[in-house]
């Protein structure tokens, strides 16, 4: 973790636009949006396969977090140079990409993000307090 800046969080809930992955020469390696329950032809019973093939989605993506069903994207980030993000694509390969900067887009670092993001369940605070660090 060292080397990241954080996580890149999308807010995709009211974006209806193409997430567009870019090469690093800014040609685009992935394009895909979140309304594909209107494209697919059979509308009552579609698998995760069919929303693949629909948008021809590479094997090598699989980011930090994923799913599609519950409008939830985040990617690792290395760095950002105040135009793109540059993001880990694949958690299993460590293949980089990179993101332009848009309103959608959130870099939390480490901390905000655990803070934010990762859900626990029955926590108990009295006995097992939350230590930030000095």
């Amino acid at each position: 973790m060292k080397d990241e800046s954080g996580i890149l969080k999308a807010d995709i809930n009211n974006y209806q636009d193409e997430i567009l992955i870019l090469n690093e020469d800014g040609s685009i390696w992935m394009k895909f949006d979140f309304n594909g329950e209107s494209k697919v032809e059979n509308k009552e019973s579609y698998t995760s396969d069919d929303i693949r093939k629909l948008y021809n989605w590479k094997d090598e993506f699989n980011p930090y977090a994923f799913h599609y069903d519950y409008v939830i994207l985040m990617f690792k980030c290395l760095s950002y140079d105040g135009e793109r993000y540059k993001v880990i694509v694949d958690e299993r390969t460590g293949l980089t990409k990179w993101i332009k900067s848009k309103s959608i887009w959130k870099l939390e670092n480490w901390e905000e993000h655990i803070v934010n993001s990762v859900a626990t369940i029955d926590a108990d605070y009295e006995s097992n307090p939350i230590r930030k660090k000095n």
